[in-house]
């Protein structure tokens, strides 16, 4: 499930608190965006599980965090 995280589905104690946090999130960077740097932060090279994914965990986790990016690059309009 880590590898398809999103923001989107987050909770909170109050609907009012999960609502001004995802707007604060979509003003800032976008869903997108903020989804490929939480990937990055629990997958990338430095991130919470660099070294405890395996074979095709790592590939499947890589290629998740490559989608993300790419979207990211693409509502941002810095993709190519």
């Amino acid at each position: 499930k880590l590898a398809t995280i999103s923001v989107e589905n987050c909770s909170a104690a109050r609907a009012a608190d999960r609502e001004e946090i995802l707007s604060n999130i979509r003003e800032i960077w976008g869903v997108a965006e903020f989804d490929a740097k939480l990937q990055a932060t629990i997958f990338g090279p430095r991130g919470l599980l660099a070294k405890d994914l395996v074979g095709f965990d790592v590939i499947f986790s890589a290629a998740r965090a490559a989608l993300r990016i790419e979207k990211a690059a693409d509502v941002t309009g810095s993709g190519s």
